[in-house]
């Protein structure tokens, strides 16, 4: 297995040297319960490396406001976007380069498809893959409140917790309505997701009312991409938790790999969607990826939309 033997795909592997996991400090903060099925959780970035280079597995949105540090997101298409003071990410459909100027300080919300939606109103698979800064989609409120986490950062007047929560707050003022029928969807996609690592397509069509068109448009809408290739990113993501779980056995990674085609099939997805290949998940990832994408974090790549109100 991975532990002992390298195939070619791993060996091909060329992600630059990463900064080290244990240099990068990662504190989330629970949304209010309200505010869960918009935003699935809200965190905290700090890294004093003076050179910061990681990669950001394909997940959803977020919205982040730099108190320190500058740098730039590089995108599988080639696309490279600064990394704005305050930055809002598109839902991502592949891992996402990230070099950064340290120190490195930053709050952020993880925005699920529902709150993508709802806060920006934007097609998710129109806008997916790249970034933008945060104020010219989200109004000049966003600078405000970036500027006065920087202010109080700087002079010690607010705590990490206090920036979390105040910007939830800002961000539940801007969220729209949206329609309790794509609301369902939303729902019943997400509990799909989660029912297997390798979810039916015909189980979640059996569970909607729409056919197979009008499916993949508001699937697409809202989620960033197509059903089939939502079930990849998620089944890539969750693999690659399961892959950095304490202790994981040669038996349960065989079990995980027959999933995919084969070998050579695991390594490709596992690298698309999360830019490490499986033998440096098992080795112990060296990055923001082991707390992106842990088990102990893996609200950050399932959506919470079960308290979402039907109306």
């Amino acid at each position: 297995m991975y532990r002992n033997s390298r195939t070619a795909d791993d060996a091909a592997d060329t992600t630059p040297a990463l900064t080290p996991q244990g240099l990068i400090r990662l504190t989330h903060y629970p949304p209010p319960i309200s505010l869960q099925p918009y935003f699935t959780t809200l965190f905290t970035l700090e890294c004093d490396e003076h050179r910061i280079t990681d990669t950001l597995p394909a997940a959803v949105g977020y919205l982040a406001i730099v108190l320190q540090g500058t740098g730039s997101l590089r995108f599988a298409s080639g696309r490279i976007d600064p990394a704005y003071p305050e930055t809002l990410l598109a839902p991502t459909n592949a891992a996402v380069g990230l070099e950064v100027d340290g120190p490195l300080r930053m709050v952020a919300a993880a925005l699920s498809p529902l709150g993508w939606f709802a806060l920006t109103g934007r097609d998710a698979a129109r806008w997916a893959d790249r970034a933008d800064e945060a104020g010219s989609v989200l109004g000049d409120g966003v600078h405000e409140l970036g500027d006065r986490f920087r202010a109080g950062w700087t002079n010690g007047s607010l705590n990490a917790e206090a920036m979390a929560q105040a910007l939830s707050v800002q961000l539940a003022g801007q969220l729209q309505k949206l329609n309790p029928e794509h609301v369902r969807l939303a729902r019943i996609v997400s509990d799909w997701l989660s029912t297997s690592l390798d979810p039916a397509l015909a189980d979640l069509q059996a569970q909607l009312d729409y056919s197979a068109r009008q499916l993949q448009r508001l699937i697409t809408r809202y989620f960033g991409c197509a059903p089939k290739q939502l079930m990849r990113k998620y089944r890539a993501l969750r693999v690659a938790a399961l892959l950095q779980a304490p202790g994981v056995s040669d038996e349960r990674i065989a079990q995980l790999l027959n999933l995919f085609y084969d070998q050579s099939h695991m390594i490709r997805e596992i690298r698309h969607f999360t830019g490490r290949t499986p033998q440096r998940l098992v080795a112990g990832a060296e990055s923001v990826l082991a707390a992106a994408t842990g088990l102990g974090n893996y609200t950050q790549i399932k959506p919470n939309i079960a308290r979402m109100p039907d109306d």
